[in-house]
C-alpha cells in the first residue's frame, strides 16, 4: 500500500466519522419535531372534537323561527324602534348584535331592509322591548 492509498482511505474515514456525528445530531433532532408533531396531530383532534361539541350546543340559524317577526319595512322602522327604546345607535347596534355602521346604513335606506335571521331575530326581540327592559339587557341604569 503507498502512502497516497493510505492518505485517501484515513480521510474518508475522518470524513465518514465527522458526518456521523453530524447526521446523528440531525437524526435526534428529525425525532423530536416528528413527536411533537404528532403531539400537535392529537391536539389538534381533540380541539376538533371539542368545537364539534361545542357547535351541537349553540342553536344554529335555522333553528331560530323568524316567522313571528317581520322585517322593518325601512330605515324609518328601524329609527322608529330605536327612538322608541331611547337608545343611540351604538347601543342599538349592541342590543341587535351588529355593527353601529349597520344601524346608520338601516336608517339611511329607503327599501326594504334584508337581514340574516338571527339578526332580525333579535331586532324582533327589541321590537318588542321597551326602556327599561333595553336598558337593563345592555346594562345600562
Amino acid at each position: 500500500m503507498n502512502i497516497n492509498t493510505y492518505l485517501k482511505e484515513s480521510i474518508a474515514k475522518g470524513v465518514s466519522r465527522g458526518t456521523y456525528k453530524t447526521f446523528a445530531a440531525l437524526r435526534k433532532e428529525i425525532a423530536a419535531l416528528k413527536r411533537d408533531q404528532i403531539q400537535l396531530r392529537r391536539t389538534v383532534k381533540e380541539l376538533g372534537k371539542k368545537q364539534a361539541a361545542l357547535a351541537v350546543q349553540a342553536p344554529k340559524t335555522s333553528d331560530i323561527d323568524t316567522s313571528k317577526f317581520r322585517r322593518p319595512s325601512n330605515g324609518a322602522a328601524v329609527r322608529n324602534v330605536r327612538a322608541k327604546l331611547g337608545l343611540s345607535q351604538e347601543q342599538f347596534a349592541k342590543l341587535v348584535k351588529v355593527s353601529s355602521g349597520c344601524i346608520a346604513l338601516w336608517e339611511k335606506s329607503t327599501g326594504l331592509i334584508k337581514m340574516r335571521s338571527n339578526t332580525l331575530a333579535e331586532f324582533g326581540k327589541a321590537r318588542l322591548m321597551n326602556k327599561t327592559s333595553a336598558r337593563a339587557a345592555l346594562g345600562l341604569k
